[in-house]
């Protein structure tokens, strides 16, 4: 009876042999496509760079012409500061970009860089007003 499987076993042994290596292998300790410090290195980024900005529009927030802006406006400084907190990495990213771009104009002696700072403090508490009655409402 063993001569009757003796063929088959060589055939499929051969086909196993020829066909085995040409499967890609992966080497030891890489089982994933992406390594998990490089995963880790992103996700560190990305928090480094929200924290950053929300620093930044913080300090925007709390510099004396803002919170004068805001007080005129009959704006709550920590109500926009904690609706701040929840924005997507990218409208925090915005908004840090025009705090940049405020307070560049008014350290380079805008003539009216008092109305500027005032519109634009205006402006961005009035849009992160709005998201925050539209979320809550969606909710």
């Amino acid at each position: 009876m063993f001569r009757f499987v003796r063929p088959y076993l060589s055939i499929v042994l051969l086909f196993t042999l020829a066909v085995f290596p040409a499967f890609p292998q992966a080497a030891p300790g890489q089982d994933h496509i992406v390594s998990s410090g490089a995963l880790h290195q992103a996700v560190r980024a990305t928090a480094e760079a929200r924290q950053g900005n929300l620093t930044k529009i913080e300090q925007f927030l709390a510099s004396e012409a803002a919170r004068q802006a805001l007080k005129k406006a009959d704006l709550d400084p920590v109500r926009i500061t904690q609706a701040v907190s929840v924005f997507s990495d990218e409208e925090l990213a915005r908004l840090a970009a025009l705090t940049d771009k405020v307070q560049n104009d008014v350290t380079a002696g805008e003539s009216a860089h008092r109305q500027i700072l005032k519109y634009a403090i205006i402006a961005a508490a009035t849009s992160i007003l709005i998201w925050v009655i539209v979320s809550h409402r969606a909710t």
